[in-house]
């Protein structure tokens, strides 16, 4: 089957099936308020695998990518790097930062314990993020920008735009 017939039958899937999608939705929120009622740390895993015999844990987004200064690259809310990285100190399973980057289609991806070991930037402001630098990941291409100009979303913010969230960014590397 071809790329693009596969994508459109799971695009008709997920149409097909929203009530469903949604009462799962409604079941997972009941079971984290629960949680957060007593007082249970938890975090959602995007994608658990098995590749050579080692596990993986796969933190995955679909995010506009960081540009320079201090370099370009992409990265995750520093709670969200801190619990994987506990996860994974705790049981050996490797998170991995997957990233479809909206600017080019490609899928970036690396360790997040390598990336950990790397100089990278926390942002400032209400939303923080850890920026790591776009040479540490691998790059594949995804061969997606059809499917994603077909899709129902929203249009990007202007590169303006999104480079304002990113304002004030200061260097850090230190533990979390």
């Amino acid at each position: 089957m071809k790329n693009k017939d596969f994508i459109d039958n799971n695009s008709r899937w997920f149409d097909n099936n929203t009530n469903e999608i949604r009462m799962g939705f409604v079941g997972e929120n009941i079971v984290r308020t629960k949680l957060e009622e007593a007082k249970i740390k938890y975090s959602q895993i995007d994608v658990l695998f098995e590749f050579k015999n080692q596990f993986y844990i796969g933190e995955i987004k679909t995010q506009e990518r960081y540009l320079a200064p201090p370099f370009d690259g992409h990265g995750l809310p520093p709670n969200q790097a801190k619990l994987r990285m506990d996860f994974y100190n705790k049981t050996g399973i490797i998170p991995l930062l997957i990233i479809l980057d909206l600017d080019d289609l490609n899928i970036y991806q690396a360790p997040l314990p390598d990336l950990m070991e790397t100089n990278y930037y926390i942002t400032k402001g209400k939303k923080r993020r850890i920026i790591f630098n776009l040479e540490y990941f691998k790059k594949t291409p995804s061969d997606n920008e059809e499917r994603y100009n077909r899709t129902i979303l929203p249009p990007l913010p202007s590169r303006h735009i999104r480079r304002s969230y990113y304002k004030g960014v200061k260097p850090n590397n230190k533990e979390l």
